[in-house]
């Protein structure tokens, strides 16, 4: 505003400029009240909130911290905070903060300690920032802390418990050991025992066979040559008697197998519907002579966890002697049921001579016929014995009741399982890549003698009309077929019915023409000393049972791509 005089010296009118500043106003109560809100979001929470000037001069503090240090904001504001707050050593702690504050790059994070008005020090978790003024100039520093004291303290008093734990466990682990050094002395005393129990076995397997091979052998020609009536009947008895023995030594030396760990048994799902209709199909001519009837009650397709090969064999033992000590149009009947338990059933029921509960007690004691010899029928007192010591070994149990001259019911036990199906071993996304997509014509050879196995390998190759999948149930037969095909990738089974697949492996790998081939090995023995021992040997990659299907074919894809760069 200004006054312009006339030319008599009185004011004659007023010049002056009106700004609006109604906008800047608004602005500026905005930021007034902004900055209210602000500190009162501030007092509120349950942290430590701090602003110093330049100097650091105390010039805002939240009512969390007055709490905290026991002081009051007229007390404090205009104070130095490290001379206040800041236990010696002070100046290392201001030179931290200041001297890299004048660059802008204060510790944005930092731990320290705080000094109460009651001269406690409490332990504090800060996040700093630089405040600037308009003109972007330093202006102070902005605060934020959480009070850690508890937490550390907790955190030192765990330290504590985890050393005494960690002593007692050093003291406890000390005992074990030498606990363990006894048991290792004990457990080579025992494996050095049934190396030579297992030597022994060998031994007298061969030394049993030897001469019994030249006897039946000798015997058979002679059958074949002219004989009379007469020395025909003993050459048929020296066979008869021949092939008895035979079959004794062999289920001797079996159980002697079970008993000193020796015998290998390989347990998998295995389809226990499809084992009994190849075990009636075995005994047919048997119950057709003796005049049996053999039923099946239940048709249900049961699985189970089994050694297939020798779950067929003690039912094949169970079924004979049915058979064998049943009367004239006797019946023999299977049934196949679930147990509640998770059991898969097998129950055989005859309406043979039976036995008393006295006998029963002596079912199972080796070479203990409980009398039949007198009735004339063939067997070694051993079948049911090495039966029922096949099924524990497998995780089963077998039990027998009978009634004199009604009959008697064989149960075996097993834990059932789940069809191994491919279908139900893919989730929806494994289910988009349960192809092998494979363009390149190539052939696989899978040695594998379970039936359930081997469909489900033939199912995974469904649809690959590029690969050409061979089978063979023995290591021998694997190995013969591996000779003329000359097979892209082999897929093997540990478990085989003649020979080990770990001999299968080392042979192939010392053969010329095959030993470039990747072996891909399935087996039922999850122990890492196996797989470790089968990569050592030459494996291409090794899956324990059940295997996971889009592993092995994501192996059986690496194996094929393998032997083609190998090519």
């Amino acid at each position: 505003m200004r006054v312009v005089y006339g030319e008599n010296g009185k004011p004659a009118t007023q010049i002056g400029v009106w700004t609006d500043i109604t906008e800047r106003k608004r602005v500026s109560d905005e930021l007034k009240e902004s900055e209210r809100r602000f500190r009162e979001m501030l007092s509120n929470v349950e942290l430590l909130a701090v602003t110093l000037d330049n100097e650091g001069k105390i010039v805002f503090c939240n009512d969390h911290c007055l709490r905290l240090t026991g002081w009051s904001l007229d007390e404090i504001v205009g104070k130095d905070w490290f001379d206040t707050f800041v236990p010696p050593p002070v100046d290392k702690v201001r030179r931290l903060f200041f001297d890299r504050g004048q660059l802008g790059t204060i510790p944005l994070h930092r731990r320290g300690p705080l000094l109460t008005r009651t001269g406690e020090v409490r332990q504090i978790a800060w996040n700093n920032t630089v405040l600037r003024n308009p003109a972007g100039e330093l202006a102070g520093t902005a605060s934020i802390g959480e009070d850690i004291t508890d937490w550390l303290r907790a955190e030192e008093e765990l330290a504590r418990s985890r050393e005494e734990l960690e002593e007692r466990v050093l003291a406890r682990t000390s005992e074990l050991n030498r606990t363990n050094e006894a048991l290792v002395i004990a457990r080579d005393a025992a494996d050095s025992s049934n190396a030579a129990k297992s030597k022994f076995l060998s031994r007298m397997s061969h030394e049993l066979r030897t001469p019994l091979n030249a006897i039946l052998g000798f015997g058979q020609l002679m059958e074949v040559s002219d004989l009379s009536d007469e020395q025909r009947q003993d050459v048929e008895l020296i066979l008869k008697s021949g092939g008895h023995l035979l079959g004794l030594i062999d289920e001797v030396l079996e159980i002697a197998r079970i008993e000193s760990g020796a015998q290998s048994i390989s347990v998998e799902p295995v389809d226990v519907s499809e084992v009994m209709s190849e075990a009636i199909g075995v005994v047919a001519n048997l119950a057709s002579e003796r005049h049996v009837s053999v039923q099946v009650v239940d048709s249900v397709r049961r699985y189970a966890l089994a050694d297939r090969r020798r779950l067929l064999q003690v039912v094949l033992n169970v079924l004979t002697n049915s058979i064998k000590y049943n009367v004239e149009g006797g019946v023999v009947r299977i049934r196949l049921f679930g147990e509640s338990d998770g059991m898969t059933v097998i129950e055989i029921a005859d309406t043979g001579i039976g036995m008393t509960a006295a006998n029963l007690t002596k079912l199972f004691t080796p070479f203990e016929r409980l009398g039949a010899e007198a009735l004339h029928i063939d067997g070694t007192g051993l079948g049911l014995a090495l039966s029922k010591s096949l099924v524990e070994s497998m995780g089963g149990t077998f039990s027998v009741t009978s009634e004199k001259n009604i009959g008697s019911v064989f149960t075996i036990s097993l834990v059932r399982s789940a069809p191994f199906d491919i279908e139900a071993h893919l989730d929806s996304a494994d289910r988009r890549e349960s192809k092998l997509h494979i363009t390149t014509p190539c052939k696989v050879l899978l040695i594998e003698d379970n039936p359930s196995n081997v469909k489900l390998i033939q199912q995974l190759f469904e649809g690959e009309e590029h690969v050409r999948l061979l089978t063979a149930e023995s290591g021998r037969d694997g190995m013969k077929l591996a000779s003329r095909a000359i097979p892209d990738v082999i897929i093997l089974d540990l478990h085989l019915p003649d020979i080990t697949g770990q001999l299968v492996l080392s042979e192939i790998k010392s053969d010329k023409l095959l030993r470039h081939i990747p072996v891909i090995v399935l087996t039922a023995d999850a122990f890492a000393v196996t797989e470790d021992k089968l990569a050592l040997s030459g494996a291409f990659a090794c899956f324990s049972k059940p295997v996971k299907l889009v592993e092995l074919m994501n192996s059986i894809r690496d194996a094929l791509e393998v032997n083609r760069s190998a090519a």
